[in-house]
């Protein structure tokens, strides 16, 4: 898309009358899709190589069952 394109389709949205739950699920589509073309261009090899902290921002962190066993909370929250 061209830069006059996208700014019409932002005053486009800025136009709408969105709530707030309305905008964060339009940016959270916006950021989910930007996030899943990231890691199917980029091979699992560079995936490996990101900082824990990073792959839990992008959604890739996992709980071991260490990790449940030393934390109550998270515990109880999976509990649920």
């Amino acid at each position: 898309m061209t830069t006059a394109a996208l700014n019409n389709l932002w005053a486009y949205i800025n136009g709408l009358t969105l709530t707030a739950n309305e905008r964060q699920w339009l940016a959270g589509k916006l950021t989910d899709d930007v996030i899943n073309q990231e890691v199917g261009n980029k091979n699992e090899k560079a995936t490996k190589q990101l900082p824990d902290s990073f792959k839990r921002l992008r959604g890739m962190g996992c709980v071991t069952p260490d990790d449940i066993a030393n934390d109550d909370r998270l515990a109880y929250i999976l509990s649920k």
